[in-house]
């Protein structure tokens, strides 16, 4: 698990700063995926850069997995609390 969060609140959203080892994952984009009970959010070619953002609502508090998957497969992931 390589996944790590920052937590920040403003403006009616909750943004957490998360970051992964880039170096483990090949490509120049990956896909993140976020699961939070039934709530899961993706977001498909995003930057493999080892950095990203993910918004919950303000006051939200819970544990998502996320995952960072880049085209061969290979994975990195962890879980966060937020």
């Amino acid at each position: 698990m390589a996944v790590e969060a920052d937590t920040t609140e403003g403006g009616g959203r909750k943004a957490v700063n998360i970051t992964w080892d880039k170096d483990a994952l090949n490509g120049d984009t990956v896909d993140l995926r976020s699961e939070s009970g039934d709530d899961v959010s993706t977001r498909p070619g995003i930057p493999n850069d080892g950095a990203a953002v993910v918004t919950y609502p303000e006051g939200y508090h819970g544990t998502s997995h996320i995952t960072i998957t880049d085209a061969d497969g290979n994975v990195e992931e962890g879980d966060i609390t937020v």
